[in-house]
């Protein structure tokens, strides 16, 4: 039996071996021409799954068109289905049988055999399949019924250990065209669309990914002909008497719509619906305009972004304009403005070629002086007490800050070595974790294990966690367990980026990490709750040196109270089930939002700083002088005087802060790797909606969907930076009204 262009794509000649008779259901399926998927049922029964090869002779000589072939029995022996199917991938066959059921076959490995992964129904029962077809990229399988109903369904990797391959074909969406049978679908040629008709005349242009309804027109009699041009700017049909009726369209942007902009569209190759960006598209891929993952990577830029900045900028403006000697002053904030001058694409460059790497190298230390470069300045604050004030006053502002420099050096020099320590002690391999390592381990029987056990797909960090601690890894996909072949057990080191990878290790670890700084945040201030007033009534009196000895004794404690606390949260979030890696931590990439979060508070401190400085010196002096009159020390006027007054301006200094890390591109587009993901991992990278304008602007073609989805985006950050500035001028505006009468 030969078979033509439709399979071949060249309109060379190949022939069926297996089997007997004629073809009565064939389709054809691949990615390109050089590999190619078959199914074919035959009159005998014989159902038949190909791999058509094209092989390129190295002398020149053209190509050959090698078909393999794999017959196998159909379920339903004796019956004709309505129609046989290939994925694109050819992974599965669909068989659809005329009373609205089918059975999948999977065709991952031929030479095995081929076996029947499920079987189901495509309508309910009463129904039966009008029509039935493969649309664009045939992924998606369109199946229309004598009710007027169209739906589409999915091959979807759901992790489901009940079928063969872990798969299920389950419904993407149904739409309700009437009550008139569907007499025929035509998939579109260039995109997921198609034309669909039904007996009482109605010919409709549906699009697959938006479910939009965009196009439609009359016959008078039932349909026999309904398609529509390649480009969609003609809608054709035919009926049973002859009549054609044409319509010129305007498609506009049938593939966009509120839903598939800021809505879950479940997408091919996904199993279920999902926020996704992905602007380009093809026969094997439909385009992804979902804006909300561009929206979560700006706000989780700019989230990070301030959370490094707005503390630093802030109290060094509180520092700068209270307590710095004016000769400094002269030249610390000059030299902050100047930081605003660097322009964005070298401070990225730097981020990348530098910054980026050294993180990679050093991220134990980091993370370790993240704690330990606050707790060295408390420190030596709290040692600072203990100096008489005789030898205190003998330092000038410029040796005090200089000394201050020297801690902080040495803090950082404590960090580098603590680093690995701290890996070493948090972050070592079981003995049984250096035995998959080693390559000690056993297959586990598939029958012996539960059945949620059987396949890693779909398994959170915490759920991949708990099976270790019973004993169970997997290694390429398969259930095995370690097994201890030799007393010779390669010592594997410390590693955390092998913890975030969830290759091994508990939870307890990363939610101890995580929970360091919001324990060292509300132990203070439990402590100043509770027992701030007897404390300091307690101290009132002592010799400075004694009460600075008190002071330390309860830093001292602090510390031991908020590493306590962090190991007690940590240890009941991890018997609640939960693991880091499956939120705030996760795989690590060297391009990441640490990364972006400390570059780019840099490039919003100077705003910050600069406006919060100049908000806090514009307080009038009168206002100090009789703070510090009444007995108040230099820190309580600043706190509860100054800080409030300027409260308005310092509010404005965040929110234009805020702006501009909203709308920073260079940065984010060069210190990040620019995948549109939705993650909260603090190890992953993102993109922005500025990063995906720059990016993507210049190879958009004009008019096109894609050109307008980036205008909107475009639009969409100017909405959030007018709304963002907007509230902070209303703010200031209420803060400077408050304050007038001062």
């Amino acid at each position: 039996m030969l078979l033509w262009q439709a399979i071949t794509g060249d309109g060379s000649e190949i022939s069926l071996e297996s089997g007997a008779g004629a073809v009565e259901r064939v389709h054809s399926a691949g990615v390109g021409t050089r590999r190619r998927f078959l199914a074919a049922v035959r009159a005998d029964g014989t159902a038949i799954y190909g791999v058509m090869r094209s092989v390129v002779r190295l002398d020149g000589g053209g190509s050959t068109d090698r078909l393999t072939e794999h017959a196998f029995a159909l379920d339903r022996a004796g019956q004709t289905p309505r129609g046989v199917f290939v994925l694109s991938d050819g992974t599965s066959v669909i068989v659809a049988w005329e009373d609205g059921a089918f059975s999948r076959y999977d065709t991952r490995q031929p030479e095995e055999g081929i076996t029947l992964a499920e079987t189901g129904r495509l309508v309910p029962r009463g129904r039966h399949v009008g029509v039935v077809t493969m649309a664009l990229g045939s992924q998606t399988l369109l199946v229309g019924d004598q009710t007027g109903a169209v739906a589409a369904w999915l091959v979807c990797d759901v992790g489901d250990a009940e079928t063969s391959d872990g798969r299920r074909l389950i419904r993407r969406w149904e739409l309700d065209l009437g009550e008139s049978p569907v007499v025929s679908i035509e998939p579109g040629d260039r995109d997921r669309s198609a034309t669909v008709a039904t007996a009482d005349g109605l010919v409709t242009l549906v699009h697959l990914t938006s479910e939009k309804r965009f196009a439609s027109l009359y016959l008078e009699a039932t349909p026999l002909v309904a398609v529509a041009s390649p480009s969609e700017e003609l809608l054709l049909g035919i009926d049973e008497q002859g009549h054609y009726v044409s319509r010129v369209l305007d498609p506009g942007h049938p593939g966009v719509s509120w839903r598939s902009l800021f809505g879950k569209v479940h997408y091919e190759g996904y199993s279920g619906p999902q926020w996704v960006y992905q602007s380009t598209g093809d026969a094997a891929s439909e385009p992804k305009y979902s804006i909300v993952p561009l929206l979560f990577g700006t706000a989780k830029a700019t989230f990070f972004a301030m959370l490094f900045a707005t503390p630093l900028a802030v109290m060094a403006a509180i520092y700068a304009s209270e307590f710095m000697h004016r000769s400094i002053h002269r030249v610390v904030k000059p030299s902050i403005e100047l930081m605003a001058s660097l322009p964005s694409v070298v401070i990225g460059f730097v981020a990348a070629m530098v910054i980026a790497p050294f993180v990679r190298q050093w991220l134990p230390s980091i993370m370790v002086a993240m704690l330990v470069l606050p707790l060295v300045a408390v420190t030596a604050g709290m040692l600072w007490q203990m100096v008489p004030p005789r030898y205190g006053r003998k330092l000038g502002s410029r040796s005090q800050l200089a000394s201050l420099a020297v801690v902080l050096l040495a803090g950082a020099g404590a960090s580098i070595v603590a680093g690995p320590l701290v890996e070493q002690s948090l972050f070592q391999p079981s003995r049984q974790d250096a035995l998959i390592r080693a390559g000690m381990y056993e297959l586990i029987p598939q029958a012996s294990l539960p059945i949620e056990a059987r396949t890693p797909e779909g398994k959170s960090a915490a759920t991949l966690s708990a099976m270790r601690q019973e004993g169970i890894y997997y290694v390429e996909g398969q259930a095995v367990r370690p097994v201890e072949t030799s007393e010779d057990v390669p010592a594997f080191g410390a590693s955390i980026e092998r913890w975030l990878d969830g290759n091994f290790g508990r939870a307890w670890p990363g939610w101890f990490i995580a929970m360091v700084i919001p324990a060292a945040l509300v132990v203070p201030v439990l402590h100043a709750r509770l027992f701030s007033r007897r404390w300091i009534g307690m101290l009132d009196g002592m010799p400075r040196s004694i009460a600075g000895m008190l002071e330390m004794l309860r830093l001292l404690t602090s510390i031991g109270a908020v590493l306590g606390a962090a190991a007690l949260v940590g240890w009941v979030l991890e018997r609640f089930g939960l693991d880091p890696r499956d939120s705030i931590f996760g795989r690590f990439t060297q391009k990441n939002t640490l990364v972006v979060g400390i570059v780019m508070g840099f490039a919003v401190i100077p705003i910050i700083f600069t406006i919060s400085e100049d908000a806090l010196s514009s307080v009038p002096r009168a206002l100090r002088s009789a703070s510090l009159g009444t007995g108040a020390t230099p820190w309580q006027t600043a706190v509860r005087v100054v800080l409030p007054v300027a409260g308005s301006g310092i509010f404005s200094a965040c929110m234009i802060g805020l702006g501009r890390a909203v709308g920073e591109t260079m940065i984010v587009l060069m210190a990040t790797g620019n995948t549109p993901e939705m993650d909260l991992n603090i190890f992953s990278g993102f993109r922005s909606l500025s990063a995906n304008i720059a990016v993507e602007l210049p190879e958009a073609p004009p008019d096109s969907t894609h050109f307008r989805v980036l205008f909107l985006c475009g639009l969409v950050l100017f909405v959030m930076t007018l709304v963002i500035n907007t509230s902070a001028e209303v703010v200031r505006q209420h803060f400077r009204r408050r304050n007038a009468a001062l």
